[in-house]
């Protein structure tokens, strides 16, 4: 994720006024990086989504699948919230990076 993240910053237009996103995304070790992150994920991914004579519910790709379905859960609902309260929640994910 961190592999596609960084070139999501790097070549979508959205990201391209904000100065946080390129100063990260700048130096081209960053970039190197990134694509390195991508293969090696790719490569691991085939060795764990599925493990043999394991059930179905201990399978890492079912707890992959969980996951990702409380995430879209939970965005949804702060998406909601965000609606109701007059805001955009994706406009300010977009803008605003934590000082953390």
């Amino acid at each position: 994720m961190l592999g596609i993240g960084v070139f999501n910053l790097r070549f979508n237009p959205t990201f391209r006024r904000l100065s946080w996103a390129e100063a990260v995304v700048k130096p081209v070790s960053t970039l190197v990086a990134g694509a390195l992150a991508v293969i090696i994920a790719i490569g691991l991914l085939q060795s764990v989504l599925i493990v043999p004579k394991t059930p179905l519910v201990f399978q890492p790709s079912f707890r992959a699948v969980v996951a990702i379905g409380i995430a879209v859960g939970l965005y949804f609902s702060a998406s909601q919230v965000a609606r109701q309260r007059g805001t955009n929640l994706r406009l300010q994910a977009h803008m605003m990076l934590p000082q953390e």
